[in-house]
């Protein structure tokens, strides 16, 4: 009998913790469609909870303000954009290759998912607490993908075609910086660069692509494949 009390309380608990964590990703879901269709600066609480169809207390139960939402759909994005390089990766086996794959996916997904893109560098925009061990540990999970351009980069190194003189997390920190750079260079200033200096806005990601893996590459030992 006590066993099925225990059977029977866990089971209540389990399914309050089931029910929990679906109100929170539907006020992800919501809180989502806000900030896509007003931008972060236009977004409200109370616009996410007359979204989600709750109130505003309870929406603050959940998260204690809009900066928590926003994370959570920072995080979401990251995870799709680590699902799709993952889904590629396997297909090179020299680290340089594995970089090239990074690079066209991130391009791909800027292109196709730009709320997300956009959420990412208004978070880029926000100064991270160090001192926060938890807030830390959020950062990591957020940016896992660029764990694994380290691990491309360890990779390549051993494998030949990476130049072995700069740190592989230094490396990671600079090739990101270029590609979103790049982007964003090509998302608001594109116009400019066409009818002012005749370029087409893939051809300059192409000649930029090329420039940046140029200085990566050990010298002589690998050609890059086209990604």
């Amino acid at each position: 009998m006590l066993l099925r009390k225990h059977r029977r309380v866990m089971g209540i608990r389990e399914r309050r913790e089931r029910e929990k964590e679906e109100r929170r990703l539907h006020i992800i879901d919501a809180a989502e469609k806000v900030f896509f269709s007003k931008g972060y600066s236009d977004a409200t609480m109370d616009q996410i909870a007359q979204e989600a169809e709750l109130s505003r207390g309870t929406l603050y139960l959940y998260f204690k303000g809009k900066d928590a939402v926003h994370r959570e759909i920072v995080s979401r994005g990251m995870n799709m954009l680590y699902d799709l390089i993952s889904a590629r990766i396997g297909e090179a086996s020299m680290g340089m290759d594995r970089l090239a794959i990074i690079w066209s996916t991130f391009i791909r997904f800027s292109k196709e998912h730009t709320d997300y893109f956009d959420a990412f560098m208004h978070y880029e925009t926000k100064e991270i607490d160090i001192s926060s061990e938890k807030e830390m540990e959020n950062w990591l999970n957020r940016y896992k993908v660029i764990g694994l351009t380290v691990r491309s980069i360890r990779e390549g190194i051993l494998d030949g075609s990476i130049r072995p003189d700069i740190d592989p997390s230094t490396l990671a920190l600079l090739f990101w910086t270029q590609v979103t750079g790049a982007i964003q260079l090509i998302r608001f200033k594109g116009a400019l660069i066409k009818n002012l200096l005749k370029i087409q806005p893939d051809e300059f990601l192409e000649h930029f692509r090329k420039f940046v893996f140029e200085h990566i590459r050990l010298q002589g030992q690998h050609q890059l494949k086209e990604a």
